[in-house]
Order: structure tokens, then C-alpha cells, then sequence
């Protein structure tokens, strides 16, 4: 059986290459994925830290927002509060 000619060790060379640069091209795609979504976590967090900053109650506030409740229900929960307080002066 005959050595490979260098043409043909050319060519897997060239043909390995290729595959690393796919993988690295992945890699870099998947890193630059994980970038934007940690900047976006990020930017959430600035603007929640933010709220907090201007008013505890605005904080406060967005957070039941965010859990589903309506405005309406928001309010209820405000006075039911209210009342429990008054009832325990």
C-alpha cells in the first residue's frame, strides 16, 4: 500500500480547517446569544433597581404588575390594608 499524496493530505488538512472554523463560527454565535440575553437581564435589573431608587411604593407597585394582578385588584389589596391597620389602632 502506497503513502497518501500530498495533494490528498492537502485536501484533508483544508477539509479539517473547515470544520474547525464551523465549530468556531457556533461557538461565537452561541456566545454572542448568551451576550444578548445577559444584557437584557442586565438592563432589567438596572430598570427594577431604578424604580426601587425613586419610590419603594413604585417598586412595590410594579412588582404585583408584574405578578398578573390588575390595577383593580391592586387597589382592593391597598384597602383591605388600609383597614386592617385602622382596625388595629
Amino acid at each position: 500500500m502506497s503513502a497518501p499524496s500530498v495533494s490528498v493530505c492537502k485536501l484533508q488538512c483544508y477539509l479539517d480547517t473547515d470544520a474547525k472554523i464551523e465549530r468556531m463560527e457556533k461557538e461565537l454565535t452561541n456566545a454572542n446569544e448568551l451576550l444578548e440575553v445577559s444584557r437584557q437581564h442586565e438592563r432589567q435589573l438596572t430598570c427594577h433597581d431604578d424604580a426601587e431608587i425613586v419610590s419603594s411604593a413604585a417598586a412595590n407597585v410594579s412588582r404585583l404588575i408584574k405578578s398578573g394582578m390588575t390595577l383593580t385588584q391592586v387597589c382592593l389589596q391597598s384597602l383591605d390594608l388600609v383597614f386592617v391597620c385602622s382596625v388595629f389602632e
